[in-house]
């Protein structure tokens, strides 16, 4: 749920400090420090949407690029190139390396919050759960291949663009109050408490029920403040594996 989400014009995930090169490749090389690279090169500077430093290393079969930003020190970034071997590991395995390595970049309260697999790379979403409640406007995706439990891709803008310390957790509405707004032709097989990301850069406290109904399984999302239905998604099965809309 919500892979896209929303970006503000206003970066508010950073950390107020600058570093500089030297403390930028410090930070890959921890990051990066169980996969034996070699070669790491630092490239230039990025001025997209983030200032970043971008490097690119070598491990024993992939080629990868990277960007850590120069405010913050957030790693931004990694794609690679290279073969994967054959499936070894399980999807809920992969879901743990992802939570482990975001753990080493020092985030925390990250959890993996949806997994898909398709030719043997695990598709990984995490986003920080305070108290609980899933905050799904700091979004972090990540590539894990199922041959070897690494990371093969990141991407955190969402998470550089959005994340902040919220406070605001008052459930107005109770959850059975909530539950009962969700249609009785579904059949409820979980509950949780989360925030999600709305137009215009808004935010809205819900409770996300996740459903199932002929063969499909929907998450429904029932405000906390009003107990007013503000969004419903289906699990579409296709052949890049598992998507919703």
């Amino acid at each position: 749920p919500f892979s896209d989400s929303i970006k503000h014009k206003q970066i508010k995930g950073l950390d107020n400090f600058v570093i500089d090169v030297k403390e930028a490749t410090k930070i890959v090389g921890e990051a990066f420090k169980e996969y034996n690279i070699k070669n790491l090169k630092y490239t230039g500077m990025v001025t997209a949407n983030f200032e970043a430093y971008h490097f690119t290393f070598d491990t024993a079969h992939r080629h990868y690029f990277v960007d850590v930003t120069k405010k913050g020190g957030l790693l931004l970034s990694a794609s690679s190139s290279g073969n994967l071997a054959k499936t070894d590991i399980t999807l809920k395995q992969a879901q743990q390396e992802a939570e482990n390595f975001a753990k080493q970049l020092g985030l925390e309260n990250i959890k993996s919050v949806w997994g898909t697999e398709l030719s043997g790379v695990a598709y990984i979403n995490l986003a920080p759960v305070v108290n609980n409640v899933i905050i799904y406007p700091d979004m972090i995706k990540a590539k894990i291949s199922l041959d070897t439990g690494s990371v093969i891709g990141w991407e955190a803008q969402s998470y550089a663009y959005n994340h902040n310390q919220r406070k605001d957790f008052n459930f107005v509405v109770n959850q059975q109050t909530a539950q009962n707004m969700v249609s009785k032709q579904l059949n409820i097989l979980s509950i949780k408490k989360c925030i999600i990301p709305q137009e215009y850069g808004t935010e809205q406290l819900c409770y996300e029920f996740m459903c199932t109904y002929n063969n499909y399984t929907y998450y429904v999302y029932i405000s906390a403040k009003t107990g007013l239905e503000v969004n419903t998604l289906r699990v579409i099965k296709t052949s890049n594996g598992n998507l919703l809309y």
